[in-house]
This record gives C-alpha cells, sequence and structure tokens, in this order.
C-alpha cells in the first residue's frame, strides 16, 4: 500500500522511498504495521499502518534512525546502511 503524506511542508511517499526496516516485534494479531523509510535526498521517517488502513508519517533524524535500526536489524544489516561501526 502506498502512503503519501505531506508532514511540515514535505511530502514522505513511500512509492519513490526506499523501505530499510520493519518492525520485527509486530506480528499478524498486532494493530499495525511499522517500517522506517529513507527517502531518495537522505532523509528517514516511520510510518504506521493501522488494521483499517489509516496510517500515519513522521519524520525522524539520523539518530533516531539509527536508534530504530539497532533496535530493529541485526549488526551485518545495520552496517549495511550506516557503514561499519566500533566493535
Amino acid at each position: 500500500m502506498r502512503i503519501r503524506k505531506v508532514v511540515n511542508g514535505k511530502l514522505y511517499d513511500t512509492g519513490t522511498a526506499t523501505e530499510i526496516a520493519a518492525n520485527p516485534f509486530v506480528d499478524s494479531f498486532s494493530d499495525c504495521y511499522e517500517t522506517l523509510n529513507r527517502k531518495k535526498n537522505g532523509e528517514f521517517f516511520r510510518v504506521y499502518i493501522n488494521r483499517d488502513n489509516t496510517s500515519c508519517v513522521i519524520p525522524v533524524t539520523l539518530e533516531e534512525a539509527q536508534k530504530i535500526c539497532e533496535d530493529w536489524l541485526n549488526g551485518d544489516d545495520y552496517m549495511e546502511i550506516f557503514g561499519p561501526v566500533e566493535e
């Protein structure tokens, strides 16, 4: 499902953005589906889609996106997105 929302005068479009992570803690019994996306210009945003197909788009900073990915992804997937990190 394509989501297009304007937030603070900027367009956030899942059709042109890349989904980089989905919340692994959401399952078929949950009330929503949640993803982290990156726009072509590098901006990040979260998308929540409820069972009734209502959606919410929330822009996030680079630091917030990194924290989300720390929680949702394994180390290899994280470094594929953000590059190497210290051991």
